[in-house]
């Protein structure tokens, strides 16, 4: 089967979040290989779970295993890695097939060889880093929350709401394996931020138009008439424009 028919197992880089790397296995399903931006702080390194976004994923596997070595834990685990790594161009000097499945190691290189090794020493001559590909349990894992229902709340990904006073873009969402819920936002075009939210005074929705245009009102009111309350032209022009979808015109 090839890459294209069966993209899983793969490796990916969040668009939000350059550096990070989460391992796929089936449909959003996989675990945080590193994450280097603190996107995912209270998610586990390395343990499986079935509610992840992939949306905002970029395959890099051949990029990320290019020039490192793996410490194989069993002759199933080599499969698994070799496997993958053939997908992406990898093979045993031409041959493209599982070998050696009892190394203790295995090494990615540059010009797309595989080698293996017995133990740590055998690549001193080539260094390299160390980097951890999980096997994934036999039977599938479990999201601890429904993620599926999560996202269709508000704020929706590529929604825009109000952070400690702030207008900030929804990106991405999803939860911690202890049902923590997660945003990760972008605030001025600037790095984007990870962070769990559990309260209305972490995150808000912006004033829509007709609430816009409703406050600019009560402010003339209250501004031209010193006999009326600020709550009461409020009151006065929310009555008003309660009858009406009103629409900004473009500046």
């Amino acid at each position: 089967m090839t890459k294209e028919m069966n993209k899983y197992p793969y490796i990916g880089e969040p668009t939000f979040a350059p550096g990070s790397y989460a391992l796929f296995t089936s449909n959003n399903t996989g675990c945080k290989l590193a994450d280097r931006r603190g996107v995912w702080s209270d998610i586990k390194l390395g343990e499986f779970d079935s509610g992840w976004d992939e949306s905002s994923f970029n395959d890099i596997t051949r990029e990320y295993l290019e020039n490192t070595k793996i410490k194989i834990e069993s002759p199933v685990h080599s499969e698994y890695v070799q496997e993958m790594a053939i997908r992406y161009g990898f093979n045993w000097g031409g041959i493209e097939s599982v070998k050696y499945t009892n190394a203790s190691y295995l090494y990615f290189r540059a010009d797309n060889l595989i080698s293996q090794g017995y133990n740590d020493c055998d690549f001193i001559a080539h260094p390299k880093k160390e980097i951890t590909l999980p096997l994934p349990p036999k039977s599938p894992p479990v999201s601890t929350v429904n993620r599926d229902i999560e996202r269709e709340a508000w704020p929706k990904i590529g929604d825009d709401f109000i952070h400690k006073g702030e207008l900030v873009t929804c990106i991405s969402k999803g939860a911690t394996s202890d049902g923590s819920e997660v945003l990760t936002f972008e605030f001025k075009g600037r790095m984007k931020h990870g962070s769990c939210w559990n309260d209305e005074a972490w995150v808000q929705k912006p004033k829509s138009e007709t609430e816009i245009l409703r406050d600019e009102i009560a402010v003339m009111f209250c501004n031209k008439y010193n006999f009326i309350t600020g709550e009461e032209s409020l009151q006065i022009t929310e009555s008003l424009l309660s009858k009406y979808n009103i629409t900004k015109k473009p500046q």
